[in-house]
């Protein structure tokens, strides 16, 4: 077995204390499903040096307040924006560091020098949509949410933009791990998402009762063909959980041969994914296990993955308002040649909208697309716009901006003219909306990086999709 874990310098403790802190179940007294912020900001801002800045969340406001009552819960926040990288050299690592804070306390794992998205091909921008997933247990109180970020290596510059910060209290259970875990082979492996665990347990208060998994971490691929994947699954009592039934890839190499890991500074191809699941959980009465499990898809030998700064967040789902996913490998939605804007189906039967309802007054929703997302050809950016009644939600609304949108992947002169090249991203918005009715409806579309031409075909695929509205 060619795996191995590092240990970052001052982290281990802390791993191991989240991990036993939050692997317990709650009971159903604690958990109130609900939403407690859904905001955003749809202006760019750029970070050029290694000093934290603390970025705007709330429109131009860099915090947001979250009230818990009536008692103690435990809180998921989720970080998601466009990072947004150029640099000028391929001989060092520079990324873009994230950490969510609340009431000025930085929050696990993203303590640990988070890699929100690397610098890509020298000289040419790189753009992909990141998240940044954590929780933790907070008392009755209001608390101050903020997210700052900073730039790690010499050179580089970022810029993040359309972002949405989301809180949400009913998790059931989380694993934690801040340590590196690296694959070289072809075996499959399971993640460690605790310190030194490879799983999490949980226990669910009804039978039947629907729980809603969010994976996320950095994730480096090593190759030069852009042919090797690291494929992943989220498993619930060794049963794959929707869409990650079908060897979802989590993310794939970048040309370059490199990985990014603290011990040796190089170049480009790391970016903080996550993936999305769901599943029916039948028995209340025993507790259940969620493990992931890992395998690399080689293209060449030598060619190796990293993951890093793991976070995986069970809720409660019997609060979800709606939610479909897709996991048709054999037929994803694949555009070429156009860069018209195409509808993007909901599930395997082609359905091109989701529908909702809401009871309260202006009540706050959230909402989760998740999906592979793949491109083909050199410097083409896949955006996408979520619809909800007909309006686009910021931060993807493309109103603001004409033909703006969110960019969900891209890529740079390395691109792939003979294949997609997959990395499984999310983009998450917010919004207020009225009682009665609702239909959510998502369009993508590519475009190209300005004063680039045509290269070869471009294109893109996307598979192994989800939507989930809280």
């Amino acid at each position: 077995m060619n795996t191995n874990i590092s240990t970052k310098a001052g982290t281990l403790v802390c791993g191991l204390i989240v991990a036993a802190l939050f692997t317990i179940a709650l009971t159903a007294a604690e958990v109130e499903g609900r939403v407690l912020a859904n905001t955003g900001n749809h202006s760019p801002f750029g970070i050029s040096d290694s000093a934290y800045h603390f970025l705007p969340i709330n429109g131009t406001s860099t915090r947001v307040n979250i009230q818990i009552e009536p008692a103690s819960a435990v809180v998921a926040v989720f970080f998601n924006a466009e990072c947004s990288a150029t640099g000028t050299t391929t001989a060092e690592d520079v990324s873009l560091d994230i950490d969510i804070l609340i009431d000025g306390r930085v929050i696990p794992p993203s303590d640990s020098e988070n890699r929100f998205c690397t610098v890509g091909y020298p000289g040419f921008p790189y753009s992909t949509s990141a998240s940044t997933n954590v929780a933790t247990v907070l008392s009755h109180g209001s608390y101050r949410v903020e997210v700052r970020a900073r730039r790690i290596g010499a050179s580089g510059t970022f810029a993040i933009d359309d972002s949405s910060t989301i809180a949400m209290s009913d998790v059931i259970a989380i694993g934690v791990n801040p340590n590196q875990f690296f694959i070289s082979d072809s075996a499959t492996h399971f993640l460690p998402i605790t310190f030194p665990d490879n799983r999490i347990t949980f226990r669910t208060t009804s039978v039947n009762q629907r729980v809603i998994i969010f994976f996320n971490a950095e994730c480096s691929v090593k190759g030069w063909t852009g042919h090797t994947y690291l494929h992943m699954d989220v498993l619930i009592d060794g049963v794959p959980a929707r869409p990650s039934n079908r060897d979802n890839v989590l993310c794939s190499d970048h040309l370059n041969g490199n990985l990014i890991i603290d011990e040796v500074p190089l170049n480009s191809n790391n970016m903080s994914v996550s993936t999305n699941v769901h599943a029916l959980v039948p028995d209340p009465t025993v507790d259940h296990e969620v493990r992931v499990r890992v395998f690399l898809d080689r293209a060449n030998e030598g060619d190796m993955a990293m993951l890093d700064d793991v976070s995986v967040i069970v809720m409660d789902g019997r609060n979800v308002l709606a939610l479909d996913t897709s996991a048709a490998r054999v037929a994803p939605l694949i555009v070429e040649g156009s860069r018209d804007r195409h509808p993007v189906p909901t599930n395997e039967g082609g359905n091109l909208a989701l529908d909702f309802d809401t009871t309260d007054p202006i009540q706050m929703v959230a909402i989760f697309y998740n999906a592979e997302c793949g491109v083909k050809g050199w410097f083409v950016e896949v955006r996408i716009d979520i619809f909800v009644d007909g309006e686009s939600v910021l931060p993807s609304r493309f109103a603001a901006v004409e033909n703006q949108g969110n960019i969900l992947c891209s890529s740079t002169a390395r691109g792939v003219a003979d294949s997609f090249r997959p990395t499984s991203v999310s983009v998450n918005v917010g919004t207020f909306l009225n009682p009665g009715r609702h239909r959510l409806e998502i369009k993508a579309w590519y475009k190209l990086h300005p004063g680039v031409g045509l290269g070869p075909l471009q294109g893109f695929a996307l598979d192994e999709s989800s939507i989930f509205v809280f």
